[in-house]
């Protein structure tokens, strides 16, 4: 069937047997749904393109993934300022992990391997990811918030 006299879609059942091509070969050992088995294989109908993405998206016939696909691919962009890696020095694109004790941070790619500049060096890390620039300003916006509001209650007097 040629584009122009479907209007852009494919048949249903092209699109199940592509489906289950890639289950099987992504996800071996997880069993194929009884539906996607007995119904489908021979339906002629025709779907378009946001249709076949939800039966992609379906828990049960596809992956279930596209949520977490977009995050990746569209993080995979993000830009944290003038931030840059402490091991490798490179400016941060992607998440950005920084240590919240000594406040230093690293690419997702070095904090993936465990990477740590010597002059970080502790026993133990606490690290927070941030997906963008715009989270890492509420947390400081936070952080000043509590630590001006701590600063009122401390700088009074106390009647022991």
């Amino acid at each position: 069937m040629n584009e122009e006299r479907t209007g852009g879609k494919i048949k249903k059942a092209d699109a199940l047997c592509y489906i289950k091509l890639l289950r099987s070969i992504y996800i071996p050992n997880h069993p194929i749904s009884e539906f996607l088995e007995i119904h489908g294989e021979t339906d002629a109908s025709l779907i378009s393109l946001p249709e076949f993405l939800a039966m992609f998206d379906d828990q049960d016939w596809g992956f279930g993934v596209m949520s977490t696909l977009l995050k990746l691919e569209s993080g995979d962009r993000n830009r944290h300022g003038n931030h840059t890696c402490s091991v490798c020095r490179y400016p941060i694109i992607g998440s950005r992990f920084k240590e919240m004790k000594s406040r230093f941070s690293l690419c997702s790619q070095c904090y993936s391997e465990g990477k740590v500049s010597p002059s970080f060096k502790q026993e133990e890390y606490n690290f927070k990811e941030y997906a963008n620039g715009s989270e890492a300003v509420k947390d400081k916006c936070v952080w000043f918030s509590s630590s001006s509001h701590n600063s009122k209650s401390s700088s009074g007097t106390s009647n022991s």
